[in-house]
């Protein structure tokens, strides 16, 4: 660590800002940020970094261009701001240009968003005419969620019954009732804007438009949810190594706007 210790005794002082001042500085923080109450951001050169909230917990998300996000990273690091257990989202390759040993959190992902009063409208997708969409009681499906998901999708960031999710919506056969596939929404704040998570199709069902369909209605049902701003935002995150799935979901009218990594600081110990 000798070489990232040279680095952060070398970093400008961080400017204090609020969450406001925060959000509008990058649709990714504003989209995060809606409906928060004035919290911790800071700003150095062109980079900027708040507090956020994910499924485990508070952490920070930093947005600029990498050179810049590098150097926010290491004044947050140099003055305490990070910690070895929080979570921070930054642009990829941040931490590289920070001269900081890193370890993995969520990964390597795309953030996309659609705004229904600047995009063009979501494209229309229909499943077969055999399979139902519906929204799904956890009560009354709960155990059937977690079989469909933990075999559609082993990766997702949430599974049935955690409590981060505000809602799921699945694809049932019209001949036997059979869940397909699923999805679900969240939010980092009680009164921000959805983003979705936890798309899966059952491999045995993949091809005939499942997703497509589940991911459509899911988004038109975040973006017609009130929050505080009244603003009709959905967003969702996609690991990069599915550039094919990124593509998908672009041409569906959803706008790819920043590859992150998702990392905790290497503690020089481990």
């Amino acid at each position: 660590m000798e070489e990232s210790t040279v680095a952060l005794a070398e970093v400008a002082e961080l400017e204090p800002i609020d969450q406001a001042t925060a959000a509008s500085r990058h649709p990714a923080l504003e989209t995060w940020l809606i409906g928060a109450p004035t919290g911790p951001a800071w700003r150095l050169g062109l980079a900027t970094a708040a507090e956020v909230h994910f499924t485990e917990g508070a952490g920070r998300a930093v947005v600029g261009p990498v050179e810049a996000a590098g150097q926010l990273l290491r004044a947050l690091v140099a003055s305490g701001v990070i910690g070895g257990d929080e979570v921070v989202t930054a642009p990829a390759g941040s931490w590289r240009a920070a001269g900081l040993d890193r370890r993995e959190a969520w990964g390597s992902w795309i953030w996309m968003y659609h705004d229904a009063e600047v995009h063009p409208p979501l494209i229309a997708a229909e499943p077969a005419d055999d399979v139902e969409l519906v929204d799904l009681d956890l009560a009354q499906s709960g155990p059937e969620m977690v079989a469909v998901m933990t075999t559609a999708y082993p990766r997702a960031s949430h599974l049935p019954g955690d409590p981060a999710a505000i809602w799921w919506q699945g694809a049932r056969s019209r001949a036997d009732g059979r869940l397909l596939g699923l999805v679900a929404a969240s939010r980092a704040l009680p009164q921000g804007a959805p983003q979705l998570c936890s798309l899966g199709v059952l491999p045995q069902c993949r091809g005939r438009g499942l997703g497509r369909a589940l991911l459509i209605r899911a988004a038109r049902t975040a973006q017609s949810t009130a929050n505080a701003t009244g603003q009709p935002r959905v967003s969702l995150g996609v690991f990069a190594d599915h550039p094919a799935t990124v593509e998908l979901y672009h041409h569906l009218g959803f706008e790819p706007v920043i590859h992150f990594e998702s990392c905790r600081l290497q503690d020089p110990g481990q």
